[in-house]
């Protein structure tokens, strides 16, 4: 398994897009049922824009939590998420020499 200590901030959020995708379709989950109460923490969302948060992976941790709960997915290993980690092309793993 790669080192998770060497991870970027960028292909963790790519992992997380993937994973929580990967959830939503694995329990037939999208956007629209989870965007209205009281599936997302009692605070509607319009579907779109959920999406496009999910996509950017750039969100606080209360919001990620109120989405894992919305899934049903009662806990997450950083193990579980680092299978979705983007594969490292050859030419980057090699140097730039």
């Amino acid at each position: 398994m790669t080192d998770l200590r060497h991870v970027t901030e960028d292909q963790w959020r790519e992992a997380l897009f993937r994973f929580l995708r990967h959830a939503m379709a694995q329990r037939r989950v999208d956007y629209s049922d989870i965007a209205q109460p009281p599936s997302f923490a009692g605070e509607p969302k319009e579907r779109v824009a959920l999406g496009n948060k999910v996509r950017r992976s750039m969100y606080d941790p209360g919001f990620f939590l109120a989405l894992l709960a919305a899934i049903g997915l009662p806990g997450v290993t950083l193990e579980e998420v680092a299978k979705f980690l983007p594969e490292k092309r050859a030419d980057t793993e090699a140097g730039d020499s």
